[in-house]
C-alpha cells in the first residue's frame, strides 16, 4: 500500500513538472461575438496544438471598430497588444473586421517563417480557403479550414518530400543524358545503306493499277482557347510594419 502510494505521488509530480514548462497562451479573441462556444474550443485546440508542436503562434480576433487601419495592419497591432512580440519569431494574426464597407473585411499579419510559407502564396490562395463560406457567414467553419490549412503549410516537410522538390531539375538532366547516351550508341551501330530509289524493292509485272483514289489518313483540327479576365487579385501578398515598426507580410480581401 505504502509503495502504491509512492509511485502515485511520483507520477503526480511528474506530471507537474511536464505541465509547468507547457505555456498554454490565449488564440481566439472574438470581440464582435462571431463564433459558437464550439467553434472557439475547437479552434482554441488546434491552435494551441500547432504551437505545442511546431512552435507556430497564431491568433485570430474579430472586431467591429478596426479604427480605420487595413484589416492586415490591425491584426498586427493587436497581436503586439496581447503578445509580447519579442519572444515570438514565428507567428500569424488573422482578422475580422465587420466595420469595414458594407459586409466586412479580413486581414492576416504574419512574422517570420510564416511570412515566407504564407504571404507569398498570394491574396487569392487565401480567399479560396475563406470563399465557401463567405456567403452564407459561416466564419466560424471559414476559421476551421483556415486552421487546416495553416497545420498543413507549416508542418515540417519530411526528408523524401523535400527531395522530391529536386526532381524538377534531375530529370531534365537524366534526359539529356539518356539521349547523349543513346546517339552515341546509335552512331556505333553498323546500319544498312539506304537505297536511292524503290526499283530494288519492286518485282517487275507484279503491278496493275487499275483504280486510283485520294485516301486521308489524318486530319488536323486547330482550336484557340478564348481567353477570360481573371476575378482575383493574385500577387504575393504585401510587406508593412506594425505600429512598433516590425515588419510583416500581409494579405487581405473583403467579406
Amino acid at each position: 500500500m505504502k509503495k502504491s502510494f509512492v509511485v502515485a505521488i511520483s507520477l503526480m509530480l511528474i506530471t507537474c513538472a511536464f505541465g509547468a514548462d507547457a505555456e498554454i497562451l490565449q488564440h481566439i479573441y472574438d470581440q464582435a461575438g462571431t463564433f459558437s462556444a464550439r467553434d472557439t474550443q475547437f479552434l482554441e485546440a488546434e491552435m494551441q496544438a500547432m504551437y505545442d508542436e511546431f512552435g507556430f503562434d497564431s491568433i485570430i480576433v474579430t472586431t467591429e471598430n478596426s479604427f480605420g487601419k487595413p484589416t492586415d495592419l490591425y491584426a498586427a497591432d493587436f497581436y503586439e497588444s496581447v503578445r509580447d512580440e519579442q519572444k515570438f519569431d514565428n507567428y500569424v494574426a488573422f482578422a475580422f473586421a465587420f466595420d469595414v464597407g458594407e459586409r466586412g473585411a479580413y486581414g492576416e499579419a504574419a512574422y517570420g517563417p510564416a511570412e515566407q510559407k504564407l504571404t507569398r502564396r498570394g491574396d487569392d490562395d487565401l480567399y479560396e480557403i475563406l470563399a465557401p463560406y463567405l456567403p452564407s457567414r459561416d466564419y466560424g467553419s471559414a476559421m476551421r479550414d483556415y486552421v487546416a490549412y495553416l497545420r498543413d503549410v507549416m508542418t515540417p516537410r519530411s526528408s523524401f518530400a523535400a527531395a522530391a522538390d529536386y526532381l524538377v531539375f534531375i530529370l531534365p538532366v537524366a534526359l539529356i543524358v539518356s539521349l547523349i547516351i543513346v546517339f552515341i550508341m546509335k552512331g556505333g551501330m553498323k546500319t544498312a545503306k539506304n537505297k536511292v530509289d524503290a526499283s530494288f524493292y519492286v518485282v517487275s509485272n507484279s503491278l496493275n493499277l487499275l483504280t486510283a483514289n485520294d485516301i486521308y489518313l489524318y486530319e488536323t483540327v486547330t482550336r484557340t482557347k478564348i481567353e477570360t479576365p481573371s476575378g482575383g487579385s493574385g500577387g504575393g501578398g504585401r510587406s508593412f510594419s506594425s505600429g512598433s515598426g516590425r515588419s510583416y507580410g500581409g494579405r487581405s480581401g473583403r467579406l
